[in-house]
């Protein structure tokens, strides 16, 4: 899934905790996570060696099963980066500081829409 279109279906709500500190709530849907999770998989898939498959070869079931944890920690890299992104995109905000969600990592569950809440955000207004 090319990143313009993960920003595209990304959402989010703002609501205020103090003057200049928001809390931003992100929504990605099932299908849209699962769009990006697959390409990810590809990506894994065309450039990894295991043994007894040539390098990039190997069934993408196996490649799921092996790299799981790096495939998921991959998504959250782009989710967030997008999830910044169209943040400050927002004309209404300056955005001084922009932190990871509240709880230690988020956790990917499969067919379900995907929803995060990120910690303090310093706005400028």
């Amino acid at each position: 899934m090319p990143e313009t279109e993960l920003k595209k279906a990304l959402e989010f709500t703002c609501s205020e905790v103090q003057p200049c500190v928001k809390k931003v709530e992100y929504t990605l849907s099932s299908e849209s996570v699962k769009k990006e999770m697959d390409c990810i998989l590809r990506d894994y898939a065309a450039h990894v060696e295991l043994p007894g498959f040539r390098k990039g070869k190997a069934p993408a079931g196996m490649v799921k099963n092996r790299f799981q944890p790096q495939i998921e920690e991959e998504f959250l890299r782009r989710f967030f980066s997008m999830a910044f992104e169209k943040f400050s995109d927002n004309d209404e905000m300056d955005v001084v500081s922009f932190s990871m969600p509240d709880k230690s990592k988020p956790v990917i569950n499969p067919g379900e829409d995907q929803s995060w809440a990120n910690g303090p955000l310093l706005s400028g207004t």
